[in-house]
């Protein structure tokens, strides 16, 4: 059986970090239409010029804004909204369809407080709720990780560019998998 999908937001992770690229899979669009397990039923985007975009790749419907009536069940939304719209976004799609997993782009919230709420809303509602933090999933990270489990003290420095929230978060959710929680850390 396959799960029924659709993405909301075609910007970068959405739609565009692959639209030309057929070597690799980097957008929620692309992955669901290609994995064997899951069928792109359609896309919400605000911009005009982004939805035709979407529609000529996959031949599938998008729409202005959640206001869309399905026929078919959901289970998965990918939410690849700006930050500040995550909220609005998820719980509009919790208070209008029935999902069972929302896979929501980094970072969930700009606020820790938020973040908060939006997990524990999931958690009374029994929804899988996930943040697109995929080096944690990598094979070679999961590698790494077993073989650096039998040394005791490990000191290292990580640099990263983009700003904090968007790629430096990804280092910060590494190391703690990698590591466990952090004792101290600087900024330069």
């Amino acid at each position: 059986m396959k799960l029924n999908s659709i993405v909301i937001g075609l910007g970068h992770a959405g739609l565009k970090a692959d639209y030309n690229k057929k070597s690799y899979i980097k957008s929620h669009s692309k992955a669901y239409n290609l994995h064997p397990n899951y069928d792109l039923i359609c896309a919400v985007e605000k911009k005009e010029k982004n939805r035709k975009l979407f529609v000529k790749k996959f031949n599938k419907p998008a729409y202005q804004n959640l206001n869309i009536n399905l026929h078919e069940n959901v289970e998965i939304f990918s939410v690849c909204v700006p930050t500040e719209n995550h909220k609005k976004c998820i719980y509009t799609i919790t208070n209008k369809f029935n999902p069972k997993i929302i896979l929501c782009e980094k970072p969930l919230s700009n606020s820790i407080n938020e973040a908060k709420d939006i997990i524990d809303k999931f958690k009374k509602q029994k929804i899988k709720l996930f943040v697109n933090y995929t080096r944690v999933t990598d094979p070679n990270f999961i590698n790494l990780k077993k073989k650096i489990s039998k040394y005791k003290n490990i000191k290292g420095q990580i640099y990263y560019d983009n700003g904090f929230l968007n790629n430096g978060s990804h280092y910060f959710n590494l190391m703690i998998f990698l590591f466990g929680n952090f004792i101290s850390f600087k900024r330069k």
